[in-house]
This record gives structure tokens, C-alpha cells and sequence, in this order.
């Protein structure tokens, strides 16, 4: 969000600042399998995603638009995918955390407190250390299996140790039918 009106600009308001980037290397290839490594970077000022009136925030059932974690933060995250026959994927990721106490996570539909240049920086912080694994099999075209594990160290949460295995079923349908 860019401060253009000059009045807002002399009581000190500033530009709320969010970005994303990604680069991937593609390490190895061939008909067989292919083997990524990415870094991906992510940083969200404190007044992102809120508004004056809290309304109109960027949330939809409390949740925030776009990064899951809100505003208020930054992550950096290192990964490595790799697919096989495009019948198995899977990939690690390791990285940190930060997410702020004005994170919109906490707060979804109350306004921002504060749009100066000194809110830009993050505030009392959870810092999360996080290592992931993911693995999906197709059996079929429209049967696959998956699993993660999360192993994650919060300065806030004891808690920090998550696993899922699910099964997707996807029902195919002749678009010549319809």
C-alpha cells in the first residue's frame, strides 16, 4: 500500500510493504525424475492487510488473504522436491519464522493502530524454527496417498510436533457428458 495524499505523508504515515520471492534451481532431470532446491523469502510490515475501519481488512472468515500466517512477519525457507514418474512426490523444507504480536492472525477485524514509519518494524515476536517432509503417491490418475511430518521449536507454543496422512479420491468426469 503506497502513502500518495502529501497530508497523510506529513503525519508521519507510511508505505505498508509486503513481498514475496522464490528462486529454484532444478538440480536434476530427466524422464525418470526431477530434483528442485528452492529458497523462498517472505516479508509483511506490521499495517499490511489492515484498513482505518477493520471491516475491511483482508480476511475472509477470519482469516487473512494470501500468506496464512498474516502480517507482521517474515519467513525464510530452504526445500528440496523431487518427483518420480509423476506417480510419487515428495519434498523437505527447513526455515524460520517470525510472526508478530500486530500480526493480523490475532486481531482480524480490528484496524491498524498505528501507520507511521515506526510500525514498520516487527514487535514482540514468536520465533519458529520448522523442518518439514511431504510425500505424495498417485496410485491412480485420480487416487493418491499423502503424508507430512512437522517438527517445529516456538518461543510461544509448546506444542510442536504435527503428522497427517490422508487419502484424496477425485471423481473424473467426461466433459464430453456435459
Amino acid at each position: 500500500e503506497f502513502v500518495l495524499d502529501e497530508e497523510e505523508k506529513n503525519l508521519g504515515k507510511d508505505h505498508g510493504i509486503g513481498y514475496s520471492g522464490r528462486m529454484n534451481i532444478s538440480l536434476l532431470k530427466n524422464e525418470k525424475y526431477t530434483l528442485n532446491t528452492y529458497l523462498h523469502i517472505i516479508k509483511i510490515n506490521k499495517p499490511v492487510l489492515r484498513h482505518g475501519d477493520g471491516n475491511n481488512n483482508f480476511v475472509i472468515r477470519n482469516k487473512p488473504l494470501g500468506w496464512k500466517f498474516g502480517s507482521d512477519g517474515r519467513e525464510l525457507e530452504l526445500g528440496f522436491n523431487y518427483i518420480y514418474f509423476n506417480h510419487l512426490v515428495g519434498s523437505i523444507h527447513i526455515g524460520e519464522r517470525l510472526i508478530g504480536e500486530e500480526s493480523i492472525i490475532y486481531r482480524p477485524y480490528e484496524p491498524y493502530k498505528n501507520y507511521s514509519n515506526e510500525s514498520t518494524s516487527i514487535g514482540e515476536v514468536d520465533k519458529i524454527t520448522f523442518l518439514k517432509s511431504e510425500i505424495q503417491y498417485w496410485w491412480r490418475q485420480n487416487i493418491s496417498f499423502k503424508s507430512s511430518i512437522e517438527w517445529y521449536e516456538s518461543s510461544l507454543n509448546d506444542d510442536n510436533f504435527k503428522f497427517n496422512f490422508g487419502l484424496d479420491i477425485y471423481f473424473l468426469i467426461d466433459s464430453k457428458i456435459i
